[in-house]
């Protein structure tokens, strides 16, 4: 990230009334809205040449300013770690990331994540996402394999933060769940929000929440199981989870979203059954159209078979 960096901006009518730390974060500069907040407590942050808190309602014609920081020296240590390399370039990697490795270090796991294999791969990351998760403009969850794009500098990370923003990444996804799915083809669009009762989990809610849009059809079904294509239009935390879930139709292994185990060990796992099957974008540097598509892993044929069987 260049050391000096300051940003202008006319705030518009139709910004009106939207709170500092939630425009922030759709800044290409900006990935999340922790980042955001980050800024704010260090006073990285003015607003008409004063610095003011996150929850300050912006009006029109105000002028935002921003300079980032210096970045202090990551303490990740890089860690000999196997990445299944798709697609490399200067700008960027596509890697079909394996189930069980954690993305980027955070509670209970300090070591062995896809960043610290990263930074042994690569050595020097882009730099937007901070010292804790270098060239990580998007994630997968610690159980979900399958293609993610890794920015190798800022220019990179601001091209593509900029496109999952406008949501113009196409992402789609092949995931078993339990029961035998209908409709065979539907959109689900609905708002989710963090869950009260448990806050490891994400909810679908009638009034609060993010708007989440997600797009199904049925490949093929049996009476206990069914295998689906999933293409997501927003990339909420848990998105397809939780709304198979709410459908009635977890993932299978997803004890989290309430898949019940099978008496039938060979199709439970320790992991959800979902895997980012295709990814779509734009290069940032090239301006190539760029398109990915990789096979989940064997263990989705095992389950897969009872289908044929069924």
């Amino acid at each position: 990230m260049p050391k000096e960096l300051e940003i202008s901006i006319d705030s518009s009518e139709s910004m009106a009334g939207l709170r500092l730390d939630a425009f922030l974060p759709q800044l290409a500069q900006i990935p999340s809205r922790s980042f955001a907040s980050k800024l704010l407590q260090q006073q990285c942050v003015k607003v008409n040449d004063n610095f003011v808190k996150a929850s300050y309602k912006l009006k029109p014609g105000d002028k935002i300013y921003v300079v980032f920081p210096d970045l202090r020296k990551s303490d990740l240590i890089p860690e000999s770690i196997p990445l299944n390399i798709i697609y490399e370039d200067d700008d960027l990697l596509v890697i079909n990331k394996q189930r069980g490795l954690v993305v980027h270090p955070g509670a209970g796991h300090a070591t062995g994540t896809l960043i610290q294999a990263l930074i042994h791969y690569c050595g020097k990351l882009s730099s937007i996402g901070g010292e804790e998760r270098p060239g990580i403009v998007h994630r997968l969850d610690k159980g979900t394999s399958g293609l993610m794009v890794i920015a190798k500098n800022d220019l990179a990370h601001i091209g593509l933060s900029e496109q999952f923003k406008q949501h113009s990444i196409t992402k789609i996804y092949r995931a078993i769940v339990a029961g035998r799915v209908t409709p065979l083809n539907q959109e689900i669009k609905n708002k989710i929000i963090r869950s009260e009762k448990n806050r490891k989990k994400f909810a679908v809610h009638p009034a609060r929440g993010r708007e989440a849009v997600s797009k199904y059809h049925v490949l093929k079904q049996s009476k206990l199981l069914s295998y689906l294509e999933i293409q997501i239009f927003t990339g909420r935390t848990h998105q397809i989870r939780v709304h198979l879930s709410h459908k009635g139709f977890p993932l299978v292994g997803d004890i989290l979203y309430g898949y019940k185990k099978s008496s039938d060990k060979t199709i439970d796992s320790e992991f959800p059954f979902l895997h980012a099957y295709r990814l779509e974008f734009t290069h940032p540097i090239t301006g190539k159209k760029m398109k990915f598509k990789v096979d989940p892993p064997p263990d989705f044929d095992q389950v897969l078979k009872k289908l044929k069987d069924s």
